[in-house]
């Protein structure tokens, strides 16, 4: 059996002047098998109120937290994906001038010499 994660966070946020208090929701999802499976299946708790999801140790600060995590780690991971990629980038551009000024040089050469 896996440790619950968080699998769903909802926030349902009012219209300017609702009475009404934001709300939210968790929805935590586990791997488990079962006795006689290959394989472990995947289960998720239901909705869970504000107070459930404390109870289950996930409260409001640890999902805002998670999220934050999960988009910085996601973010950390493209700027370094994009960083590779212009790195590739700039290397085809160097390997490109240095192909076209080659063949400049051949085409140079091969030039009959202009006379006057």
């Amino acid at each position: 059996m896996s440790e619950a994660f968080l699998y769903e966070f909802l926030f349902r946020g009012r219209a300017a002047g609702d009475p009404e208090p934001p709300a939210w929701h968790v929805i935590l999802g586990q791997f488990v098998r079962l006795p006689g499976a290959r394989e472990a299946q995947f289960v998720d708790s239901g909705a869970l109120t504000p107070a459930q999801a404390a109870a289950a140790g996930f409260p409001l600060e640890r999902v805002l937290a998670g999220i934050e995590a999960a988009a910085l780690a996601d973010r950390d991971a493209t700027a370094a994906a994009l960083s590779a990629m212009t790195r590739e980038r700039d290397a085809l551009r160097e390997a490109l001038t240095a192909v076209t000024a080659e063949r400049d040089a051949l085409r140079s050469a091969a030039a009959p010499d202009a006379q006057p």
